[in-house]
């Protein structure tokens, strides 16, 4: 009613990620080193690759085509070249919708002279607050800051020192810690406290989770349930055990003893 030509289009997971797979095999015919960050965004290495030699900006122009090309005209791809994941990410930025930059040490204090505080990936308003009560307002500033003024004045952490090689080009991101949990969650459209129907769909959300348990070649130590009820309120409860657990069957008993313990309404 209030916007009469308005079209509203409906989600679309599975086009969304064919799109997806596509784009994941154009990545990988430029490196083997891939790390998507989100469904429509990765972090290409090519460190020790053959592509290298061609130079990285012809690349990211073949992979703009190859896009076009092979998932359709109509698909804008940035592309962000840096010696760390955070300047080509800032590069990434710097040209939107449809863009190709390249940071280099040549033309680093340029591109954060063009830059705000807000604008650096990571930077937030909270920390935008510590920088500023530093004196820290612009991100020259912020490059211009000692290792020892970030870590003990600003961050107050070993934070600090990774802001410090981050601004500089130097990879302090790269790095995985391994997963450390498991889980599923599911909206149900009808309100219900029948246990019949919820334990029908709590052996449903064990059944995925120790698929990807499985999966991953892990073992649970403990298991958590969370509720929200009609009210908007909210429970939730966790439990270790003193064995792993494995098997869907271990899972779910353990699963229902926990969704047990939740009080009476």
């Amino acid at each position: 009613m209030l916007c009469e030509g308005l079209v509203i289009m409906m989600p679309d997971p599975p086009k969304y990620r064919v799109v997806h797979l596509k784009l994941r095999k154009i990545f990988h015919a430029c490196s083997p080193d891939v790390d998507p960050k989100s469904i429509d965004e990765a972090v290409i290495d090519f460190a020790g690759t053959p592509t290298l030699k061609r130079g990285l900006a012809e690349v990211g122009r073949e992979i703009k085509k190859r896009v076009k090309d092979e998932i359709g005209e109509w698909m804008t791809c940035n592309v962000g070249i840096g010696t760390n994941r955070f300047l080509a990410k800032t590069a990434a930025s710097l040209h939107k919708p449809d863009g190709l930059d390249v940071v280099t040490h040549e033309n680093l204090e340029a591109t954060y002279a063009g830059l705000e505080l807000l604008d650096l990936c990571g930077i937030n308003v909270r920390y935008q607050a510590r920088l500023n009560a530093a004196g820290i307002f612009t991100p020259l500033e912020f490059l211009a800051a000692t290792r020892e003024q970030l870590m003990k004045e600003v961050f107050r952490s070993v934070n600090g020192h990774h802001w410090y090689l981050r601004l500089r080009g130097w990879e302090s991101d790269a790095i995985d810690f391994g997963r450390k949990s498991f889980g599923q969650s599911y909206a149900i459209m009808r309100a219900t406290d029948d246990p019949h129907e919820l334990a029908k769909l709590l052996m449903k959300l064990v059944e995925k989770m120790g698929r990807q348990l499985r999966r991953g070649g892990s073992a649970a130590q403990g298991l958590h349930v969370s509720c929200l009820y009609r009210d908007g309120t909210h429970w939730h409860q966790g439990r270790t055990f003193a064995g792993t657990l494995y098997a869907t069957s271990e899972l779910y008993r353990k699963a229902v003893y926990v969704l047990n313990k939740q009080p009476v309404r």
